[in-house]
């Protein structure tokens, strides 16, 4: 017996079946009905799954002893010798099959595929193969282009076979001119698949660096694409006499922008150079950058980005970002949520003239003093409570954060005179005001340190620069306690303008919404932080556009896979952070023992650190006796479980191999990279001998 569908979409059902053999001919009936399939799992997402926990734990006891005999089976027939004579067995890399499955249900591999048949006839090997395997690498093990070629022979299935590294290379080229219909077919693949309704996105700039010392202005390395612009803005210039027409040609002979204004100046260079030095969000002044400015929905899932100059404005760059954006995806009404690094009248009157409402961060330090005297009055906050369980009672223990919060009008100016009516929310966090007063405390001690020494202050914005009264010789004499005094007063607080935009609603005023929207611009800065981190967005080793854009391009579509799993993960009840879910991903290995007459056997590995994470405070006493009571289970076999999967028997054969991961493969198509496999099985001799014949 065992539990399975039958039936297409609406029509599916889930039937308890028995197979039975007439005659030569497997036959199946049916036991039992138990409903169509989409009611079962609108009130249960696990319904099936526990149907087949009660009804195929026979099949259960049949597969476990199979799996011991093949494991026996293998140990006894075991000989060291009959294997390989000085080579080890090939480690294999089966994690680029476990990702397949959510490159397919975002329906990249038919955008490809349609691309490759209408553009790219000529090309005779698959791009949607190296383009995805080129996404999941950085997963998988994130590096240059170069170092993901050498991962060739790792990879099951070898789907980098036969392909070059120039043909590596221009799948990025690939990647670059078809963005936009890759991005927007991603999108509506993600619309189906979630509740994204583009009511609130999330903006927000990085820089990241390159692994070179030459920027493209020291280079004269020039954009292509910036000619019509660029002809634009020194014409403009010209009519405004704000240049002459010698200062042109002179430009147009060797790049001289001496004649030119500061704005102009650094306007053009953003626009004829990629790669440039500037201020580093982390703090690398020495290398070139690049702007990546990143949109994403409320799930943490970005919807698309744009690359500019690495000494480009993040003032000036979110007009382009918005405009490009609402160009492409038609988005009419919605509310844009920033942090304060592009909060400047300018941009939000740009998003109100674009009829988008925004929920930027406002720093309260900045105020004006009856401002923050409305903010220190206790009258008109309302507090929120933040509860770890929300369906148990308001303790201490069970209480992460007190919030409260109130709204005043607010009229946003600059100094060009432009304003901007609006809303100011002001906030106040016992989390955050911990936090900020443990960094005051190490500053100040800092300061204490500088002025017993008597140091002379650098030219440097760390905070306890601040807190220090220096003399004429800018050297630290004493503590400015009114600073002090007045930084203490602030912490905890923190402050949003708002704006419902065209919606014409303070709907969103409720403190679950501006919780969220805090925690989502938190997500946004942690996708960065995930990029960069777990998926090699930086240091960039590429050095054309084309290739930087599809370099980019990779981590974000590989950023996109990690949610859209991670999102799965909570359906299925088992929720892992992004860390947990790629170090799961990197444990996918087999190894591949092969006989000297060419059998295969493939041996399944499992990496154990899952039963320490969060138990550091438990002795290994206590923790033997948590693991005998508990089910552990490697986070991997939950994540395959996820995705309709089946984890590995300890010893498989290519069918087995094949059935776990729910793929297919050809008698044809390679298990192992052919020359991995001549390697190991000592044909290499063979085969040169055939080609020289």
């Amino acid at each position: 017996m065992y539990v399975g569908t039958m039936g297409k979409g609406n029509r599916a059902k889930v039937y308890l079946l028995e197979s039975y053999r007439d005659g030569k001919k497997v036959k199946k009936r049916i036991l039992q009905c138990f409903g169509h399939l989409s009611e079962l799992t609108r009130e249960d997402p696990l319904a099936v799954e526990k149907l087949k926990a009660k009804f195929d734990r026979h099949e259960e006891k049949n597969a476990k002893r199979a799996q011991e005999a093949a494991v026996a089976a293998y140990a006894l027939n075991f000989d060291p010798k009959d294997t390989l004579s000085s080579l080890k067995a090939p480690e294999i890399i089966y994690s680029n099959y476990i990702l397949r499955p959510l490159w397919k249900e975002l329906e990249i591999s038919k955008t490809i595929n349609y691309l490759q048949k209408y553009y790219y006839k000529d090309v005779k090997y698959s791009i949607d193969n190296v383009v995805s395997t080129q996404c999941f690498l950085k997963i998988i093990d994130p590096s240059s282009v170069r170092k993901a070629y050498c991962h060739k022979g790792d990879l099951l299935g070898s789907p980098l076979n036969s392909i070059s590294l120039d043909q590596m290379y221009d799948c990025l080229d690939f990647l670059y001119k078809h963005k936009d219909i890759i991005f927007k077919n991603i999108n509506k693949a993600i619309e189906k698949k979630t509740n994204r309704n583009y009511s609130m996105v999330f903006y927000d700039v990085t820089n990241v660096y390159f692994e070179c010392d030459i920027t493209d202005e020291e280079k004269i390395f020039l954009r292509d694409f910036c000619e019509e612009e660029l002809e634009e803005i020194l014409i403009t210039s010209l009519e405004k006499e704000l240049l002459k027409e010698e200062d042109i040609k002179k430009f147009y002979s060797n790049y001289c922008l001496d004649n030119f204004s500061d704005t102009l100046r650094q306007e053009i260079k953003c626009m004829l150079f990629l790669r440039m030095r500037s201020l580093s969000k982390e703090h690398r002044y020495d290398l070139p950058l690049i702007s990546i400015a990143m949109i994403v929905d409320d799930n943490a899932i970005p919807i698309d980005f744009e690359i500019y100059s690495g000494c480009a404005s993040e003032y000036k760059t979110m007009f382009k970002s918005i405009r490009k954006i609402k160009e492409k995806y038609c988005i009419k009404k919605t509310i844009v949520v920033a942090d304060r690094g592009i909060n400047s009248t300018s941009n939000l009157r740009m998003l109100l003239d674009n009829e988008y409402g925004f929920l930027v961060a406002q720093k309260v330090s900045n105020l004006k003093p009856q401002e923050k005297a409305k903010m220190f009055e206790e009258d008109g906050y309302r507090k929120y409570v933040i509860l770890r369980d929300k369906s148990s009672d308001v303790t201490e223990e069970n209480i992460i954060d007190i919030i409260k919060f109130k709204t005043i009008d607010y009229i946003k100016r600059d100094k060009n005179g432009n304003s901007v009516n609006c809303k100011l929310i002001f906030t106040h966090s016992k989390k955050r005001e911990e936090r900020d007063k443990k960094i005051i405390d190490i500053a100040i001690k800092k300061a204490e340190n500088a002025i017993k020494n008597n140091i002379e202050i650098p030219s440097s914005k760390q905070s306890w620069i601040g807190f220090i009264e220096k003399d004429k010789k800018l050297k630290a004499t004493s503590l400015d306690k009114k600073i002090i005094e007045n930084k203490l007063k602030c912490a905890g607080y923190a402050g949003i303008v708002f704006h419902p935009g065209s919606n014409g609603s303070d709907e969103l005023l409720n403190p679950s919404q501006i919780v969220n929207a805090y925690h989502n611009l938190v997500q946004i800065e942690d996708c960065f932080r995930i990029m960069k981190s777990n998926l090699g967005l930086r240091p960039m080793y590429v050095q054309l556009e084309e290739h930087i854009n599809g370099h980019v391009i990779c981590c974000v579509i590989a950023l996109i896979l990690l949610r859209i799993l991670q999102i799965k993960l909570e359906k299925y009840n088992h929720s892992m952070t992004i860390d947990e879910i790629v170090n799961a991903i990197k444990d996918a290995k087999i190894v591949a023992n092969i006989d000297s007459s060419g059998n295969e056997q493939y041996l399944s590995s499992t990496n154990y650190s899952f039963i320490y994470h969060n138990r550091q405070k438990l002795n290994e006493d206590n923790l033997r006796k948590l693991l005998q009571q508990a089910q552990c289970t490697p986070n991997l076999e939950h994540l395959m479980r996820c995705l309709g999967m089946q984890p590995l028997p300890p010893v498989c054969d290519r069918i087995g191999l094949m059935r776990s991961l729910n793929a297919k493969l050809k008698p044809s198509d390679p298990v192992i990279d052919p020359l991995v496999y001549d390697l190991v099985t000592g044909r290499l001799k063979e085969r040169s001998e055939a080609l020289s014949g």
